[in-house]
């Protein structure tokens, strides 16, 4: 099924809910963004589990560049042009590619990253409980140096 993630047309449906690779962050407003924890409440079964994995913020603000240049093995160059807002804590990104044989192309993308005391609150808003937070998919511990953020909170099992 293809849908919005604001609008998730499930209720007490799943025991677990994935958002994994980054796929968070990228609506225009943290309202949307609040939407999307609402609507994955409503999906969940009393008792079901949220996986968020997503950029760690703290990491990329030790480490942020404003530009990179990276060369495939192949020859492509992926030139990127970053720039990070410190008020809405939105990083927009320009990709530029250029093939060897002068192709060009070019993407933009703007993301919302979120710190790990944000995306707690937000959950908690929406009625999930932080359960355990990691350093990425693998379980490690998250560290100012981990350069993922994995979150996992549950739908509370009404008394009774």
């Amino acid at each position: 099924m293809q849908s919005d993630m604001r609008v998730i047309p499930f209720a007490d449906e799943f025991d677990a809910v994935i958002n994994i690779f980054t796929a968070f962050g990228y609506l225009e407003t943290e309202a949307e963004d609040q939407q999307v924890f609402q609507q994955v409440h409503r999906a969940l079964v009393p008792g079901g589990r949220f996986l968020l994995e997503l950029i760690h913020r703290e990491s990329l603000m030790r480490r942020f560049a404003p530009t990179g240049i990276t060369r495939l093995d192949d020859g492509t160059l992926f030139l990127e042009e970053r720039r990070f807002d410190l008020l809405t804590s939105r990083n927009d990104v320009r990709v530029t590619m250029l093939a060897p044989d002068g192709q060009r192309w070019e993407q933009h993308h703007a993301v919302r990253v979120y710190s790990l005391t944000e995306l707690a609150r937000m959950l908690a808003a929406a009625g999930l409980t932080v359960e355990a937070y990691y350093g990425g998919l693998d379980g490690s511990r998250l560290t100012m140096d981990s350069r993922r953020l994995a979150i996992l909170s549950r739908k509370p099992t009404p008394p009774g």
